[in-house]
């Protein structure tokens, strides 16, 4: 552990604060995502910051997780910035801290041919592991009106 000073939760599992546990929950929460046609994939690292109960991930990470490859697949229908709408999430199983890494997908029906996605598109997502979905959600995004036409950069979502 760093130098980081720890703090202890009410059931004594500790946690490392500071710049280092920052940037660990952070990049966690932005992993590389990557896009294939109507899909995307990354994966997730869980680390003892992400824990809400005791050996399980914490529930609006698992969200985060799933709004930001999610957003990024919406990125990519529209060809430019979009942001959420909605957002509907179900918590099949807990997802353990010790059991990653994980694979979260998103993806979306194409249009049909001739069509374009212009004011929104419907998105099916997964945190998952050998044994199938631990939490799913489904979501709606539309795009930033201001950059319509202009591509998302790296970081952007």
């Amino acid at each position: 552990m760093s130098k980081a000073e720890q703090i202890r939760s009410e059931d004594g599992a500790a946690s490392e604060t500071g710049p280092e546990a920052i940037e660990r929950v952070f990049m966690a929460l932005h992993p590389k995502v990557q896009i294939d046609g109507c899909e995307g994939w990354a994966l997730f690292h869980p680390e003892a910051e992400h824990r809400g109960n005791p050996g399980w991930l914490h529930g609006g990470l698992a969200a985060t997780l799933l709004d930001h490859v999610s957003a990024r697949v919406a990125n990519s229908a529209f060809g430019g910035p979009a942001v959420t709408g909605k957002l509907e999430v179900r918590y099949v199983r807990p997802v353990p801290l010790s059991g990653g890494p994980f694979r979260v997908v998103a993806s979306y029906e194409p249009p049909k041919p001739g069509r374009t996605l212009r004011y929104l598109v419907r998105i099916e997502a997964a945190i998952a592991d050998e044994a199938g979905n631990l939490v799913e959600a489904s979501s709606m995004f539309v795009p930033r009106p201001e950059f319509q036409g202009e591509r998302p950069d790296e970081t952007g979502s």
